[in-house]
């Protein structure tokens, strides 16, 4: 089993620039999860607390509590009974309302490649009926992991919907996927464009409208997020994680660090180790 840890930092639940609309992601169903990572039911250690997911893996989230879970600065008011959906590479903030902070989580990949491609709601309210499927397939774990494969490939297939839906500029789900996928190398917006078979125009556009940033600076936060969980997460040398983020050069990849954590490498996993004790 294994877990991600608590935040560095105590992050506001709620401001003036945080979206709180209702967000999809992309979500590939032509095959089932090939792996679990974790799973099981857990108690938050405080009422904030921060989670940046792996970069190839889901995550689904049954609350008991209420909450407010912010997902990729988009923010929720959940309820005991909701579900919430944590995609690859997410930054995810806790916010406990109530003194209750028991939760089931299941994390998993989706390790499809083919055409049959939705996208799926970051809360879905009232899963009483789900979670008791959950965790029916969760008591034969210790004979078998094919229960809760099929529970999460069902899970994600039944509460997906057409990918043509809820964004007017579909190539977005592609380009994200592209970046997501290539992030451990260096590439360029010309490269991404031409496999994706899109002008850097219309790519700019889509990006200014749907994120208010560039592709460029969307690539640097998305290198940022997956260097700060390695830190977090594992004891990989800055240099090792520099490169699994495709920042290899160490000197700029201790800078981009530092300007968008205000540390360096090291001073963010001290940070870490502190908590620890």
């Amino acid at each position: 089993m294994v877990y991600i840890g608590q935040s560095l930092v105590k992050i506001s639940r709620i401001d003036n620039h945080v979206k709180t609309t209702t967000r999809y992601e992309l979500v590939n169903l032509s095959e089932p999860p090939a792996h679990l990572l974790s799973g099981g039911f857990e108690t938050m250690a405080a009422q904030w607390s921060e989670v940046i997911q792996p970069v190839t893996f889901w995550t689904l989230y049954y609350y008991y509590h209420s909450n407010a879970v912010t997902i990729n600065l988009h923010t929720y008011p959940v309820e005991p009974g909701d579900i919430a959906i944590f995609p690859p590479s997410a930054r995810v903030v806790h916010a406990v309302v109530d003194g209750n902070t028991r939760f089931d989580y299941l994390m998993f990949d989706m390790p499809g490649r083919g055409p049959d491609r939705a996208v799926i709601p970051h809360v879905l309210q009232g899963m009483q009926a789900r979670h008791q499927d959950w965790q029916k397939c969760g008591h034969r774990m210790m004979d078998t992991l094919l229960p809760l494969r099929a529970f999460a490939w069902s899970f994600m297939a039944t509460n997906s919907l057409n990918i043509a839906e809820l964004r007017k500029e579909v190539m977005l789900y592609d380009a994200e996927a592209w970046i997501q996928k290539h992030l451990s190398r260096q590439f360029t917006i010309v490269e991404m464009c031409q496999e994706l078979h899109v002008s850097q125009r219309n790519l700019l556009r889509a990006f200014r409208a749907e994120h208010g940033v560039t592709p460029q600076e969307f690539i640097i936060q998305r290198r940022v997020r997956e260097a700060a969980r390695l830190l977090k997460t594992t004891d990989m040398q800055p240099k090792l994680v520099a490169d699994a983020v495709g920042l290899p050069n160490l000197q700029h990849f201790n800078k981009v660090m530092r300007l968008r954590t205000g540390v360096s490498p090291r001073a963010f996993r001290s940070a870490r180790e502190a908590l620890r004790e």
